[in-house]
């Protein structure tokens, strides 16, 4: 009875053990629907696409951004495709074929039919997340896959190529309901399935309607080799594309801008995305660095070169604050980009706040750094639902939770709700960034984590800038004026230079002197005649000119009766004047003595 009962233990231990062994080869045994789709009751579709609004994915023309890629570690791995192509759209695809293309060398490895039925074809979501059958282990309802042998190590990719357009949208696109492309290798008798080989840079997917919700993860592997998770966590986006970078919806050098929400599709590929854990043998991960300097040098026309060094890659922002009043105010500045390791890294601020105003010299502004590893943006373009948030997650390596942020304000209007911005960081495990379908639809809406962050004390600095006073004088001809202890009277830039005690810089004062012609007349005249004479004075009319006498007279000419000084001002078109005195003695002529004739 001992004996038994230690034979029936020992198999019911077996069973167990069995039953473990089988769930792990299960749960890993697919790459492909079985991430992007992992409850039947979802859907999640991978959608090759030559043109379209989420971008080209998996085609012919889709360049390095847009090509589905496999990483191959080993000559001795293989490749196993399996396929299901939706053709209930009303254009079915004709001529649907794969390549596997080596991309060192664009040498087309190996082609084919996509198939409907046989090797390579998934007949339903139990086959396809059960994965290939060629993994040691694999259930009966793995499907058999087409097996691919690579030539040497690197990264392949696979095509899609057909013939017509598939009339959806107005995209030209195919839709792959099941889709699996799991790396393998034979060692030992053994064939293993090796994941997180499968990667995009822009994978454009389908959830197949406007309700249907997607709980697909992925994985994303930032330039400094942070990898951090994303799961949709219920999203409704119907059709979407998934990409990652650095700085948002556009990078244009403008943190604060690049990283808002905007209306419109502004998304641009830059990180790897993986279905799983990128293979650390190929994907390694980085680490957790910290900052080692950090000076600022101002220049007297008003720039400021930050000047950075940090002990690994990642990425800097910098905050410029030129209001002293608590939290980020419009006329701070903030500064960001890519930083490298044990160089001296230039960050360039151009002196003027946040609102366009040159900051003046001398002004003392305070000047703080965060280094940031692993910053991922997540701009999800026409994503019409999340009302449950994002959930993201640092994968490797090793550190602390971390918080996701988002700016919306320009997707609704003042006053904005709570859930428009959080610049303060949300943790919440459940999820973070929810919005409506009304704010979603075709409209980019961008979120944004980083793994680690390092902050340098604040540091304060003295603005520099040349100060110029330039005084444009325009003054008439025979006029002068006083500049630094010298009349000046002549055309010309007449400029006084002094040194600023605060900034050492240099502080200008000139003045741009232009005459202006006057009148060409006489200053003086003196003229004379008898009493029995009429005389006229002054010059002869001149169009525009105007004329004042002293008598109050003005005509350009007048006929005086006695003698005396005439006055006359004459003012020329552009405002000059000239004064001309007319000195007039009339005599009086001796009298006549008769004759007399005797």
């Amino acid at each position: 009875m001992y004996v038994m009962i230690n034979i029936k233990t020992n198999i019911e231990y077996k069973i167990i053990l069995t039953i473990i062994l089988y769930s792990i080869t299960l749960a890993l045994s697919a790459e492909g629907t079985k991430q992007l789709w992992p409850e039947e009751t979802q859907t999640c579709w991978i959608r090759p696409s030559k043109s379209g609004k989420y971008g080209k994915f998996a085609s012919p023309d889709a360049g390095t951004n847009g090509r589905l890629y496999i990483s191959i570690a080993n000559v001795n791995e293989k490749i196993n495709l399996g396929f299901n192509v939706n053709t209930t759209v009303a254009t079915p695809p004709v001529n649907l074929t794969y390549r596997i293309i080596l991309e060192s060398t664009n040498a087309v490895i190996q082609s084919g039919v996509v198939p409907s039925s046989g090797d390579g074809y998934i007949k339903n979501y139990e086959n396809a997340i059960a994965g290939p059958n060629v993994i040691s282990g694999s259930s009966a309802q793995a499907f058999k896959p087409i097996t691919v042998a690579v030539t040497q190590i690197g990264n392949y990719y696979i095509e899609f190529d057909w013939s017509n357009n598939i009339n959806n949208g107005g995209d030209d696109i195919v839709e792959l309901m099941y889709f699996d492309c799991t790396v393998s290798r034979k060692l030992g008798g053994v064939t293993t399935e090796k994941l997180g080989r499968l990667w995009s840079r822009n994978w454009v997917l389908n959830t197949n309607g406007s309700n249907n919700p997607t709980y697909s993860k992925l994985y994303v592997y930032s330039v400094d080799k942070i990898v951090t998770s994303i799961d949709l966590n219920g999203m409704k986006p119907w059709g979407f594309n998934i990409s990652c970078n650095a700085t948002g919806c556009y990078n244009t050098g403008n943190t604060t801008l690049d990283r808002r929400s905007v209306n419109g599709n502004h998304t641009y590929p830059q990180y790897q995305v993986f279905l799983n854990d990128p293979d650390i043998t190929l994907f390694p991960s980085g680490i957790l660095g910290s900052i080692t300097n950090i000076n600022a040098v101002p220049s007297c026309d008003g720039t400021v070169d930050f000047q950075i060094s940090a002990t690994k890659d990642g990425s800097a922002s910098i905050l410029v604050e030129i209001n002293p009043a608590p939290g980020i105010q419009p006329e701070d500045v903030t500064l960001g980009g890519n930083v490298q390791q044990n160089i001296i890294n230039h960050f360039y601020w151009n002196g003027m706040s946040g609102t366009g105003i040159p900051v003046s010299n001398g002004v003392e502004v305070t000047i703080s750094l965060t280094y940031i590893n692993g910053l991922t943006n997540l701009p999800l373009y026409d994503v019409e639902e999340n009302t449950n948030g994002i959930k993201a997650s640092l994968v490797r390596p090793t550190g602390s939770a971390f918080n996701t942020f988002w700016v919306d304000t320009l997707l609704y209007n003042k006053p904005y709700p709570v859930i428009a911005s959080n610049l303060s960081g949300c943790s919440n495990p459940s999820g973070c960034h929810t919005w409506t379908a009304t704010v979603g639809n075709e409209n980019t809406i961008n979120t944004w984590w980083y793994s680690h962050t390092s902050t340098s004390l604040p540091l304060k600095i003295t603005t520099k800038r040349n100060y110029l006073k330039n005084l444009n004088i325009t003054m008439c001809d025979g006029d002068s004026t006083f500049f630094y202890g010298t009349w000046v009277k002549s055309n010309g830039v007449y400029q006084e230079r002094m040194l600023s005690i605060l900034t050492g810089c240099d502080s200008i004062e000139q003045i741009t002197v232009v005459l202006l012609p006057k009148p060409s007349l006489p200053s003086v005249l003196n003229v004379e005649y008898c009493d029995y004479q009429t005389t006229t004075i002054g010059p002869n009319s001149n169009i525009g000119y105007t004329y004042l006498w002293n008598t109050g007279q003005t005509t350009s000419q007048i006929t005086p009766s006695v003698s005396g000084v005439y006055i006359l001002q004459t003012s020329g078109t552009n405002g000059c004047k000239t004064e001309s005195r007319y000195n007039l003695t009339i005599n009086k002529a001796y009298p006549v003595t008769p004759i007399e004739h005797y």
